[in-house]
C-alpha cells in the first residue's frame, strides 16, 4: 500500500500544479489536505517500527502507531478541508466540496486501516 499512497500523493500534487498553472490558485491549495492521509501513512510506515522499538510498552507492535497516525491524519485533513472550504462562497459548492473530499479521506483511511488489520 505504500506505493499506492505515494502514487496518490503524486497525483494530488500534479492536480494542484495544474490548478496553479490554469490560474486557479485557490483550487490548487484546496486539494492539498487530500494528501494528508496517504502521505502520513507512507511516512510513518517507515518510521513506526523505530518508534515502536523505542517504547517498551508497545513490544515492537508498530501497527498501533500506524492506525493512530492514519486516524490523526484523517482528523487533521478534515479540519484543513474545513478551513479551505470557508473560502468557497456558494453554499451549494461548499457542501459538495466538503462531502466529496471528506468522503475521499474517510475511504482512503478506512482502506489503509483495513490493510493494517488484516
Amino acid at each position: 500500500m505504500i506505493a499506492a499512497c505515494i502514487t496518490i500523493v503524486l497525483i494530488i500534487l500534479v492536480a494542484s500544479f495544474m490548478f496553479y498553472r490554469s490560474g486557479r490558485k485557490d483550487y490548487g491549495k484546496a486539494i492539498w489536505p487530500l494528501a494528508s492521509v496517504p502521505a502520513s501513512h507512507a511516512l510513518f510506515h517507515v518510521l513506526s517500527p523505530k518508534i515502536a522499538s523505542a517504547f517498551s510498552v508497545l513490544n515492537g507492535q508498530s501497527d498501533f502507531i500506524n492506525i493512530g497516525v492514519d486516524v490523526t491524519a484523517l482528523i487533521i485533513g478534515a479540519l484543513l478541508l474545513g478551513q479551505t472550504a470557508r473560502n468557497i462562497e456558494s453554499t451549494k459548492n461548499r457542501r459538495l466540496f466538503m462531502s466529496s473530499t471528506t468522503t475521499f479521506l474517510i475511504i482512503i483511511a478506512w482502506v489503509l486501516i483495513a490493510d493494517i488489520i488484516k
